[in-house]
């Protein structure tokens, strides 16, 4: 009966690029997942909007007008939404604002709906929307 021999290892400098050449690879592959979530969560905690939505000053608004963009995002719809925010202090503003909603929440979000709104504290043209005021319908 004969036995195989394990096939010899392989040795030179085209080995030796070839395995230094995986071991770059894998690293590079392992801070990429390591790192660039941690990335992706320091840009997403300093964006206007999610400082609009942690620190921004608490405001309804009033639905003037709904217009369908056309984008879709899983079958829900992107619309524009002019609103009419009214600040617990001082004059109310009108603003634009993009918002996917869902199909099922659709209907409370048009003309005449009255909304839950954080307003960025140093732009009020940044302008989060909370949801449907509480206590509407």
């Amino acid at each position: 009966m004969s036995t195989a021999t394990p096939p010899e290892r392989e040795e030179g400098p085209s080995y030796e690029r070839h395995h230094e050449s995986n071991q770059k690879g894998v690293i590079v592959g392992v801070v990429i997942v390591i790192v660039l979530p941690f990335l992706f969560m320091a840009w997403w905690a300093l964006s206007p909007t999610e400082q609009a939505r942690r620190e921004g000053a608490a405001a309804t608004a009033r639905v003037l007008r709904v217009k369908d963009t056309g984008n879709r995002f899983n079958d829900n719809p992107q619309v524009s939404l002019l609103l009419e925010v009214q600040p617990e202090q001082g004059e109310p503003w009108n603003v634009q604002v993009r918002e996917v909603i869902s199909v099922v929440e659709l209907p409370r979000y048009q003309e005449g709906a009255v909304l839950d709104v954080r307003v960025h504290p140093d732009d009020r043209s940044i302008v989060v929307i909370l949801g449907p005021k509480r206590g509407e319908p």
